[in-house]
């Protein structure tokens, strides 16, 4: 079994993790924006500010990364590509969206049928960037200076 190669995994989860936010991005600045805004009002709190919105893109990085070093992870024992991928990218969906967001609901604090389109472009989002952020890994270390000095 390969190692896993941490410069690939950050390098593909960043990818994956932009991806992320530029859906994010797309979803709740400009489709949902009116809705999220009537939900903060009310709880009687002003809208997102910048701080907010850096930790959620911060947060969509980590995401994309940990996505790929789940891939990168169980690639050795399930084989590269599609399928090994959206098992990744699933577990992701799965841990960070889908049931976050149904105990959310359960709370009654958030409109269902907001909760339910988040959770649903949420999810696809995290497979489609999982797929993609996939396709640029690879367990082939770039070889190093110190290394290639070290086989002469």
């Amino acid at each position: 079994m390969g190692s896993i190669n941490m410069g690939s995994v950050i390098k593909g989860g960043l990818l994956t993790g932009l991806i992320i936010n530029v859906g994010e991005t797309i979803l709740n600045v400009f489709l949902l924006k009116d809705d999220w805004a009537a939900v903060m009002k009310s709880f009687n709190k002003p809208d997102f500010n910048q701080n907010q919105i850096a930790m959620f893109v911060a947060l969509g990085f980590v995401q994309g990364i940990l996505a790929l070093w789940l891939y990168a992870g169980i690639r050795p024992r399930l084989g590269a590509g599609m399928q090994t991928a959206l098992i990744a990218g699933g577990f992701m969906a799965l841990t960070t969206a889908i049931l976050p967001t149904l105990g959310y609901m359960v709370t009654g604090l958030f409109p269902s049928n907001l909760m339910m389109i988040a959770m649903a472009w949420s999810t696809v989002e995290i497979l489609i960037a999982t797929l993609i952020g996939a396709k640029v890994y690879s367990e082939a270390a770039a070889p190093n200076a110190a290394s290639a000095s070290a086989g002469k």
